[in-house]
């Protein structure tokens, strides 16, 4: 079974280079079969294999000679890793298709937005209907769910308004307010708040390693928070039984 769901991942995480690709502008998106760079061959089988195919290819493209970014097999391999992770925590549940979709848009988020620096409202729309379909299922209708989503909304943007009329510029990106408000509706109220205070975290030296590592954040001024967001949530998300356990203890001292 972990061979199949690694094979579905890796094919997923093929997939998802498509979709990151067409976000960034890369490449336009259809599912005929994928050309090389240069826009004129079609690839072969042997090409198109996730891993298998950049490594007989030695990180170039057989018909151009173009080099073939790192980003194509590492996101293969994440793809493949979250959906492992995700049924070791919840095996053939609902849970494991709820939370493999939602990991999967999130590693979306975190690349496109370390690329161009957006959230693409379609993912953050697939996000906000998988938080539907989570409240659905659980049956938890409650006016409280929605406390928190409105609040987050409410109080970056009103951030924004006062950063924008006073200091000309914005504190954070709609894109983030929107991602972490459907985030929200996912989340407990208490995992949201963990989930906010980790990406915070995660990217006050995330972005100095990015900058340092990455010529093209030398001289920029802008922070791909939705990248943090993305994977201060896929931890949340993992290490949930951990932080629920520690939690209960904190509450029975």
């Amino acid at each position: 079974m972990i061979f199949i769901i690694s094979i579905a991942g890796l094919i997923l995480g093929s997939f998802i280079n498509n979709l990151i690709s067409f976000y960034c502008g890369f490449s336009k998106f259809d599912f005929n079969r994928s050309k090389c760079f240069c826009g004129k061959k079609n690839l072969s089988a042997y090409e198109l294999i996730p891993i298998l195919s950049f490594i007989l290819l030695k990180g170039k493209c057989k018909h151009c000679s173009e080099n073939i970014s790192i980003r194509y097999p590492l996101v293969e391999i994440i793809s493949a890793a979250l959906l492992l992770l995700c049924y070791e925590l919840y095996s053939f549940s609902f849970y494991f298709y709820l939370y493999g979709f939602l990991t999967l848009s999130l590693l979306i988020i975190a690349v496109v937005d370390y690329y161009k620096f957006i959230i693409p409202n379609s993912i953050i729309a697939f996000i906000f209907s998988l938080s539907c379909i989570k409240i659905i299922f659980e049956k938890d209708l409650s006016i409280e769910q929605f406390i928190l989503p409105a609040i987050i909304l409410l109080l970056f943007s009103g951030i924004n308004y006062f950063t924008n009329k006073f200091k000309q510029k914005t504190a954070m990106g709609l894109g983030d307010i929107k991602l972490l408000s459907s985030l929200s509706l996912i989340f407990s109220v208490t995992f949201s708040l963990i989930g906010i205070w980790l990406s915070s975290l995660i990217a006050i030296p995330g972005f100095f390693i990015i900058k340092y590592f990455n010529k093209k954040f030398k001289a920029e001024s802008k922070v791909p928070f939705g990248l943090f967001i993305a994977v201060g949530y896929i931890i949340i998300l993992f290490f949930e039984p951990g932080i629920n356990y520690y939690l209960n203890y904190l509450r029975g001292m």
